[in-house]
């Protein structure tokens, strides 16, 4: 994916993330999707998608 960063420069990053099935159709090639980055090391970034509370708890177990 390419990144593309606050002042406008840009940099590519080939990752692997594992997502959830509702928000596959939000993460398509040609998308523009927000993600968090690591400065340090930019290929450890994170896709900032909206999921419910009970697919949270589906994947991870209720911590109630």
């Amino acid at each position: 994916m390419s990144v593309t960063k606050n002042n406008g420069d840009t940099f590519n990053v080939t990752t692997q993330k594992d997502v959830f099935s509702s928000q596959l159709s939000k993460l398509q090639q040609g998308s523009i999707i927000e993600v968090i980055y690591s400065p340090q090391d930019p290929s450890k970034l994170v896709f900032k998608t909206q999921v419910s509370e009970a697919e949270v708890q589906q994947a991870f177990g209720s911590s109630r």
